[in-house]
C-alpha cells in the first residue's frame, strides 16, 4: 500500500482525500471571484447555493442528477472555506487593534 492509499479516509467508492483536494482546487481558482467580496455577502452565497442544494435534492431521478448536486455542494464548499478565511482575517484584524489598544493604553 502506497503513502497516499494509507493517509486516504475510504468512504464506500470515496477518497475523502480527493475530494478535498477537489475543493482546495476550487477555494483557490475561486480568490479572483471573491476577491473584495465581505463575509457577510459570501454567507449569503453559501446559504443559497445550500438552499438550492436542498430544493433539489428531492427531485434526484438520474446518477447525472447526483453528479449536478455532487458539483454544486463542492462549490458551495469551496465557499464555505472562503467564508472561514475571510472570518479569519476579521477575527486576526480584531485581535490587532485590540492588542494595539491595550498597548497604547499601557504607555
Amino acid at each position: 500500500m502506497s503513502a497516499a492509499e494509507k493517509e486516504c479516509i475510504i468512504l464506500p467508492g470515496v477518497c475523502v482525500q480527493e475530494v478535498m483536494d477537489r475543493i482546495v482546487g476550487l477555494v483557490i481558482a475561486s480568490g479572483p471571484q471573491i476577491n473584495g467580496l465581505s463575509g457577510l455577502e459570501v454567507g449569503a452565497l453559501v446559504t443559497r447555493g445550500m438552499q438550492g442544494i436542498s430544493a433539489t435534492w428531492p427531485k434526484v431521478e438520474t446518477a447525472q442528477d447526483l453528479l449536478d448536486i455532487h458539483t454544486k455542494a463542492e462549490a458551495v464548499a469551496a465557499l464555505a472555506v472562503w467564508q472561514l478565511i475571510i472570518l479569519g482575517a476579521y477575527v486576526n484584524a480584531q485581535a490587532n487593534e485590540l492588542q494595539a489598544t491595550e498597548a497604547a493604553t499601557k504607555h
